[in-house]
C-alpha cells in the first residue's frame, strides 16, 4: 500500500469534511492501488480543489487520468466510426458502447443513440478502471484508403498508436524503409505527421 496515497487520502478527506475510519481509509487506498500512483495523487489533488461534498472512491476514480477519453470525446469518435469508409483510432470501451447503440443510430434516433452511448461507455470505462484494465488505443481502418492517412498520422503524433501500427496501413509512406530501421522509424513518422498535418493552434 502506497503511504503517499494513504496520507493524501487522509488530507483530502479532512479538507472535504469527510470522516473516514482507519479501516475505511486503508480499504479506499487498497482499491486505488491498481492505478498508477502518480495518477491517483493527481486525482486527489483535483478532489481537494473541486469537491463540494464528501470524498468518495468514485470521486477519486472519476478524476484519474488514465488515457480514457471523456464520454463526449468518445462519442465524437464513435460517430465517425459509424461511417464504414472512415478510419478511426479508438479504445475497446468505445467499440463496446458503439455496438450497443448502432441500431438506434441507424434508425435515425441520434439523440437517443448518444444518450445510450454515454451510459454504456461510462459503465465500460468504470468497469475497466475497477478491474485495473489499462486504456489501449488501436486503429479501426475504414474501406476508403484515401481517408486513412490523416487519422493515423494524428494518432502517432499524439502517442496513441505506434508508427509501426500506422505504417501497416500506409504503404506509400516509405513503409519498407522505415520498418527495416526500427530505431529511426518513430522519429521519422512523427516528423512526417508534423509536416503533413495542420499545426495545432497555440493556446
Amino acid at each position: 500500500m502506497n503511504s503517499d496515497i494513504v496520507e493524501s487520502l487522509g488530507i483530502t478527506a479532512e479538507l472535504s469534511g469527510t470522516q473516514l475510519s482507519g479501516p475505511a481509509l486503508r480499504a479506499m487506498a487498497e482499491e486505488l492501488s491498481v492505478y498508477d500512483a502518480s495518477a491517483v495523487l493527481r486525482a486527489l489533488s483535483r478532489c481537494r480543489r473541486e469537491l463540494r461534498g464528501r470524498l468518495t472512491l468514485g470521486e477519486v476514480i472519476d478524476r484519474i487520468e488514465d488515457g480514457h477519453p471523456s464520454a463526449e470525446q468518445a462519442w465524437a469518435i464513435a460517430v465517425k466510426a459509424m461511417d464504414e469508409s472512415a478510419t478511426v483510432v479508438c479504445t475497446r470501451q468505445i467499440i463496446v458502447a458503439q455496438s450497443a447503440v448502432k441500431d438506434t443510430w441507424y434508425a435515425g434516433d441520434k439523440v437517443g443513440a448518444r444518450q445510450a452511448f454515454v451510459a454504456a461507455y461510462t459503465l465500460a470505462v468504470d468497469r475497466a478502471r475497477r478491474e485495473g484494465e489499462p486504456c489501449h488505443w488501436f486503429d479501426s481502418v475504414g474501406v476508403d484508403n484515401a481517408m486513412r492517412e490523416g487519422p493515423l498520422l494524428e494518432a502517432v503524433r499524439n502517442g496513441l498508436i505506434s508508427a509501426r501500427d500506422a505504417l501497416q496501413h500506409l504503404p506509400n509512406l516509405e513503409r519498407d524503409t522505415l520498418l527495416a530501421s526500427p530505431a529511426v522509424e518513430l522519429p521519422k513518422l512523427i516528423d512526417l505527421a508534423q509536416r503533413r498535418l495542420p499545426k495545432k493552434e497555440q493556446s
